[in-house]
């Protein structure tokens, strides 16, 4: 699982634990609300993005999502997923 570190001061950063596949598929169990990297490779998010999806969790793969970054790997619960995105643009999460 990942661990948001800091808010919007400067300081986002993630503390992993365990693979991108088995992180990026946590948000339709409830270990994890939501999940955002950059800098992945495809075979990084391809099966956690198709578990997650498949899950019912809202996903958005690198070049789709530009407001999170062009390489942005992004994977919320629905129910959370707009407003997280908008406080992720917001705090700037296109420059990480």
């Amino acid at each position: 699982m990942s661990r948001w570190i800091g808010p919007c001061d400067g300081t986002i950063s993630f503390e992993h634990i365990i693979g991108v596949s088995v992180r990026a598929t946590t948000p339709e169990p409830g270990w994890l609300d939501a999940y955002v990297e950059h800098g992945l490779n495809r075979w990084d998010w391809a099966a956690g993005a198709l578990i997650a999806a498949e899950a019912g969790a809202e996903v958005s793969l690198p070049g789709t999502a530009p407001e999170l970054g062009a390489d942005a790997t992004y994977a919320a619960a629905p129910s959370i997923a707009d407003p997280l995105r908008k406080v992720l643009a917001d705090c700037g999460a296109a420059e990480v």
